[in-house]
């Protein structure tokens, strides 16, 4: 039976298990959607900025904390951080002389951290409903 269905479908899998062929359908989303994606992917393409963006993604933070965390310059933050305010990754607010960072919203944070859990899921199992990992026994 199988056999006569991967024949009938010229060998091609079926995306919903009926044996019917089915050619592709025209995107959800429009160009435009398109290209902000490659801009945002692009932006946390450097394992620098995606680092920035997992920091941000559980709290905000001020350049000074955010280089002495990462143990880098001041100025190579500030970089990172423009970069990724340009791609609407980042927001930030100003208190005082300081100015605080953040993602700009939930969907930022959940993007890094499905980026990462799939990166690592065969190290350990993440914890989807807290975003924490939950190490393996």
């Amino acid at each position: 039976m199988k056999r006569a269905r991967r024949a009938a479908n010229d060998g091609k899998r079926d995306s919903e298990g009926d044996g019917v062929h089915r050619p592709p359908t025209e995107p959800n989303f429009s160009n435009r959607s398109f290209e902000q994606a490659v801009r945002m992917l692009r932006a946390i393409g450097d394992e620098g900025r995606l680092r920035l963006v997992e920091i941000l993604s559980r709290h905000e933070a001020c350049v000074g904390d955010i280089a002495e965390t990462m143990g880098e310059r001041v100025s190579t933050i500030s970089e990172r951080l423009r970069r990724l305010r340009d791609a609407g990754l980042v927001a930030s607010r100003r208190e005082g002389k300081h100015k605080y960072y953040s993602v700009a919203d939930t969907h930022v944070a959940e993007l890094v951290v499905n980026a990462l859990s799939h990166a690592t899921e065969n190290e350990f199992p993440i914890d989807r409903n807290h975003l924490v990992r939950a190490k393996s026994s």
